[in-house]
């Protein structure tokens, strides 16, 4: 029984990843507490850069 549950995780993670690699839309959804500093209220420059380029390498491989 365990080898049969294992063997489907194995497939399921197989199909999840040909899936990804063929989607082609990517909805991001993003919070303010994501964006903002909790203490300050500020932007977290630091966090939207990253996302930035995440988000830009997506783009560059073909992703919208």
């Amino acid at each position: 029984m365990a080898t049969d549950n294992s063997q489907q995780s194995t497939v399921n993670s197989q199909q999840s990843t040909v899936n990804r690699q063929q989607t082609k839309t990517i909805v991001v959804k993003i919070g303010t507490s994501t964006l903002t500093r909790s203490t300050t209220g500020n932007l977290a420059l630091s966090t939207i850069a990253a996302l930035v380029e995440i988000l830009a390498g997506l783009r560059q491989q073909g992703h919208r």
